[in-house]
């Protein structure tokens, strides 16, 4: 292109990408449908991405802390997926489950009962964290499941 063949050709607009059509009194393209851009190289998205995401190629891209097909949904912490929901970024916990992530065990069960050692001897609590499950014994308890009884000082 250009009068002395300084534009590569795929560089001009009048191709339109192959998604439109070349209007040469407006020296601009008519878009397919779904394509969209002064050259008709952007594929628009299905729906619109909302407030928390930018459409590339067809498919929204969400903003950290968002998901969703439109970018309209809060995420929740990843440990909230092992026993609970969810719903606009608040994990709703499954029967059995509490804490913020629920990685709590509320009521323990058989799947606690191959994680936390002893259940933790009903001197601690079991929950789950990234690296496992664990007992966090109550003050005056130690060791893997809260069985070893600490000293404690008389006066």
């Amino acid at each position: 292109g250009g009068s002395s063949c300084e534009i590569a050709k795929a560089m001009c607009p009048d191709q339109c990408s192959g998604h439109g059509a070349y209007n040469t009194e407006t020296s601009s393209c008519a878009c397919d449908q779904n394509w969209t851009g002064p050259d008709c190289s952007l594929e628009k998205c299905a729906m619109a991405c909302g407030s928390h995401g930018v459409c590339y190629g067809g498919v929204c891209r969400c903003e950290d802390g968002w998901t969703g097909s439109a970018c309209d949904q809060k995420t929740c912490h990843p440990l909230c997926n092992k026993n609970g929901v969810c719903k606009d970024g608040k994990c709703e916990c499954d029967q059995g489950w509490t804490g913020e992530h629920c990685n709590i065990a509320h009521n323990p069960d058989t799947r606690v009962k191959e994680g936390c050692p002893g259940l933790c001897n009903n001197n601690g609590r079991c929950t789950l964290e990234s690296s496992g499950w664990h007992c966090i014994c109550q003050p005056g308890w130690r060791g893997d499941g809260c069985h070893v009884a600490m000293e404690m000082l008389c006066n």
